[in-house]
């Protein structure tokens, strides 16, 4: 997908930007999980200044696309982490990285042999599939009409795109490292400030997915704003340009940063987009 440039790229120092790639959650969405008039506003102003906006989070797009609500914000989603690449221009999913179905079933045996409590959720490409466990855990207390229950007897679910694992009484920053060793290294371990890991066929992160999008759009990293504020915002913000961070975020967010936003309760994306706009 092209657009067309209406004025010069805006700069920052040394350098023309043409792509901003932005976390949702604790990132560029309000404490109410929505985008702020002020930051429609931004968003709109850098692609009418020919900008390529991308939203780069763990949701998957069909969480994503509620968000949006239909106004022309963002020009490409990448979802689940960096496994999936959605167009909205044409409604549809163009790239997607899946799990192999032995990885599912060696992290699901594994995981449960050191965590017997531990709950279990699978993105799929045709929705999203619980077990029992995982809805008596889940923090958001979601809606499971209609989402199909694993049994943990039965056969595990096939073409999965991300593994969500929640443990209770144990964060996910303490459980990244004990499943990343127990998982096969055909896969890839974070978690984004949420109370449960998400896991993802290796290859699949944020600094990946981006990396990959701007190749096909000619776009090299320098020409690349990055904003996250958590584990799984690492990779994108170390190969971007130039990666911002939020106030909240954790140590090793805080020190691959080139600089620091304002609080996302007080549209700190926007307060950036706007300066680099001039």
């Amino acid at each position: 997908m092209t657009r067309a440039r209406t004025s010069p790229p805006p700069s920052l120092p040394g350098v023309r930007f043409r792509l901003i790639a932005t976390d949702l959650d604790g990132t560029l969405l309000s404490p109410g999980e929505i985008i702020s008039e002020r930051s429609v506003a931004a968003l709109g102003a850098a692609r009418e200044a020919g900008v390529t906006v991308v939203f780069a989070t763990g949701r998957s797009h069909y969480s994503v696309l509620p968000i949006v609500g239909g106004r022309r914000v963002v020009d490409w989603l990448v979802c689940s982490n960096g496994a999936t690449l959605y167009d909205p221009m044409v409604d549809a999913v163009t790239d997607r990285l899946v799990i192999q179905d032995e990885a599912i079933s060696t992290i699901f045996s594994a995981v449960l042999e050191v965590f017997p409590t531990a709950a279990f959720a699978w993105e799929t490409g045709s929705g999203f599939l619980w077990d029992a466990t995982w809805r008596a855990f889940d923090p958001s207390g979601g809606d499971y009409a209609g989402k199909p229950r694993v049994e943990r007897t039965g056969p595990l679910p096939t073409d999965v795109t991300k593994v969500l694992i929640g443990v209770p009484g144990v964060a996910s920053e303490e459980l990244v490292g004990p499943v990343t060793e127990l998982a096969p290294t055909t896969v890839h371990v974070s978690h984004s400030g949420a109370p449960f890991i998400e896991v993802t066929v290796d290859g699949a992160h944020k600094g990946a997915a981006l990396g990959r999008l701007c190749s096909s759009l000619g776009i090299v990293a320098s020409e690349v704003v990055a904003f996250g504020d958590n584990h799984n915002d690492l990779s994108m913000l170390s190969w971007a340009g130039h990666s911002v961070a939020m106030p909240h975020a954790g140590d090793a967010v805080r020190a691959m940063a080139d600089e620091m936003a304002p609080p996302n309760g007080e549209n700190g994306v926007a307060q950036v987009i706007e300066r680099l706009l001039g």
